[in-house]
Formats: C-alpha cells, structure tokens, sequence
C-alpha cells in the first residue's frame, strides 16, 4: 500500500540506518511515482532523503529525514520526526506538524493530529482527514485508526481490533457527510481501493473470506480461505489451498487450481502461478502464456511485461537473517510470449512509470521495457555520488 509515515517504516528505516552505518558509502533509490523518485542515504548516524527526476538529475535536494511517494502533486516527508507535505519544488505546501501522514487520494490524506501510534488513553492516535491545504475536513474519537486510503466514497477503521468502513460524501471538493456505512466487525480487509466495482469488497470474519456490501450485508458469503477484489468482474479466491475466480453472483468463473493469483487487466491475469511457475491467463483460466517464469509483472502500455527467471549461474545463499537466497535475472515477455529482452539483469525493483531499476555487473540504473538504459549507472553516480561519505558509492533499490 503505500507510503505512509509510521511505526512499521520507522523500524525499518532504523533498520537501514543500522546497515548505513556499517558501509556510509550506501545509497537507496526508490520506483518512480509521478516522475520522481526518493533517494537515501546515511551520514553518521542521521538519515537523509530528496528525489531524483527520470533524467537522472537531483530535483529535490536531500534535505528531509523520510521521505515517500508523489501522490496527486503531494508528497509526505518528516522533519525531526515530525511530518508535513511538499510539492514538486520541494517546497513546504502544509508545514511538518503530524506524527504521522498518508498520502493523498481523491482530495484528502488521513494524518495523526495529536497523540502518537502505539500510544494509549490521552496518548492515543487522533486521526483526521486534511486537505491539500492542510485544513481538517473532519476528524475521528481518539484510538479510532484510519486504514488506508479515501477512494470511492468510502475510507476503512478499525476500532478495538475490528475494521469498519466510514462513507464520506464530497461536493465541490469539501466534504458534506460522514457517516459510519459498516460497523467494526470486520476481521480483515484487502489492501488498496475497496469498493472498486459492484459495490462490494472482500472482508475477512471469523478466519473466511466473503464480500460485503456498503450497507453491511454480504453479498457473498464468508466461506473462502482468502479472497482478492473485484477487477473486471472477476475476483480471486482461495478454497482449499487452490486458487480460482469467482463472478460476482459467488459462481465460479474458473475452477480453483492455481498456486496464487492476480488481477485481471483487459482480459488476462498475469502472474498466475502452477506447478511452481508463472504465466498469464484469460477468462476462462487458458494458458496465454505458459507457466515458466518465477515473477510475472504486469503488462505495460507498451504491451511488455518484467519476469524473473532464476540465474543458474549462481547458487542459493543464506542472508544474515538465516534465510535462503536465490539469484534471479529479469527480462521481458510481450503478449503472445515472445522473449523480447532476454534475461540478464539483476531485477532490483517494482516497473513503475515505465521504467525499473536494474543492476548490471554491479552498476544500477533505470530501464525501459526495451532493455535499454533510460537513466544510466554514470548518470546516476554523477547525481548522487557526491553524497555518499566513501567511494565507490553504492547505489541500489529501497
């Protein structure tokens, strides 16, 4: 989901900080959201964070302590821990004044105006939902927690564990109505735009998966493993161990019998995973693409889409962690499945914008879906070397 300044990004930013300070020489550099992208790095025992342009070139200068994505112009950062947003300049649009801050979505972002996460009694978070600028557009009781982002009307709570859904009414960009449309009595919640067809969405209770309505009732019943939302009227679910897609009248489209599943997107879901690997599918569950690849991306509006394959060249390791890692090189596909650039990055990152970060023999920068450099390592280490404490400085994916 998304960006958002809180005690989970806080532990791992001290995370990073820790692995900073042991090679201060560390750079991090994060996918493109509406044309910028966040790089960090550490001097001593301080973390500092601007943006970088799809050329390259420093736009922002590193001059906050966390940083996160562009959402509708916007961008949260924190200064001495505490949280504001800026524009594209850089520039300061509402002042560092939240313990925490989401990004924008459809006009409003949920922040923390008093309070603090994890606190409790008059500690307690106290959310409200602001403007672009910065006005509150209504707040919450103190230990009501706001989840995720305002899309379709509707933004998720939770309350004592539970999640429920508040509708929010708009005109003219200010808000006229908030109501509560579904008590908290919900276990779980999907990730993302709730409510983004049919009016329903998937909900856990009681350990099973079903899909609510806004007015509470379900509208499919809670009886699967796990369940994803709608996307082209066809949803996702898990029944014992096997995943398949159901319509919205709760019939199966397409049988359970994959391993994990995906969204479809103009008639195909790419990423279906049997037998271990993965391809794309239609419909009807046929196999467009046959199951090969160990990642499948989305297609792009090229019609291209990023896999990874394992790099047999090299063989698994144990990370510090104690867990096994496997080397992989990624590439493209396009549609009838066709290798159109054959596998032979290091893939460090998510395609976004078009573009996605890649390390080739050891030298990171950006490419497209042809397989050519968009931003180069050169133009990359000319931006940002400078900020690094030792050379070589070492650049790669946040």
């Amino acid at each position: 989901m998304k960006k958002v300044i809180n005690s989970l990004l806080l532990a791992f930013v001290t995370l990073f900080a820790t692995e900073a300070m042991a090679d201060q020489s560390v750079m991090e550099i994060s996918a493109f959201h509406e044309g910028l992208a966040v790089f960090q790095f550490s001097q001593g025992n301080k973390l500092h964070c601007g943006y970088i342009d799809k050329s390259g070139n420093v736009a922002i200068k590193p001059k906050f302590g966390l940083c996160y994505d562009f959402h509708e112009g916007l961008a949260a950062v924190s200064v001495r821990g505490k949280a504001g947003y800026i524009d594209k300049s850089g520039k300061f649009v509402i002042k560092p004044q939240f313990d925490t801050a989401n990004e924008f979505s459809n006009g409003l972002a949920s922040v923390v105006i008093s309070g603090h996460l994890g606190g409790t009694g008059t500690d307690a978070p106290e959310y409200a939902m602001i403007y672009r600028n910065g006005k509150t557009a209504f707040s919450l009781v103190r230990g009501i927690v706001i989840k995720g982002d305002f899309c379709n009307g509707v933004v998720a709570f939770s309350q004592n564990e539970k999640i429920g859904f508040l509708s929010v009414s708009m005109k003219s960009g200010r808000v006229t109505d908030v109501h509560v449309a579904i008590q908290p009595k919900l276990d779980s919640v999907q990730d993302g735009e709730s409510f983004r067809e049919d009016g329903v969405a998937a909900a856990e209770v009681n350990s099973k998966w079903g899909f609510i309505s806004l007015d509470g009732k379900w509208a499919i019943y809670p009886q699967a493993e796990l369940a994803g939302d709608f996307s082209e009227g066809l949803a996702c679910v898990e029944i014992n161990g096997r995943y398949g897609y159901i319509r919205t009248d709760g019939k199966f489209a397409i049988k359970p019998q994959f391993e994990t599943c995906s969204d479809f997107h103009n008639g195909i879901a790419s990423g279906v995973m049997k037998f271990g690997k993965r391809g794309v599918i239609d419909r009807y569950g046929n196999w467009v693409i046959q199951p090969q690849f160990e990642y499948m991306d989305d297609f792009d509006s090229s019609g291209r889409a990023l896999f990874r394959v394992k790099d047999l060249s090299l063989p698994s390791s144990i990370d510090k962690f104690g867990f096994t890692k496997e080397h992989y090189l990624a590439g493209f596909v396009d549609k009838q499945g066709n290798i159109v650039v054959q596998p032979r990055f290091v893939d460090d990152g998510m395609m976004s914008e078009g573009l996605v970060s890649v390390n080739l023999y050891g030298d990171f920068g950006f490419i497209d879906s042809t397989g050519n450099w968009v931003i180069s390592p050169d133009t990359l280490r000319n931006s940002l070397s400078r900020y690094c404490e030792k050379k070589p400085c070492n650049i790669r994916s946040l």
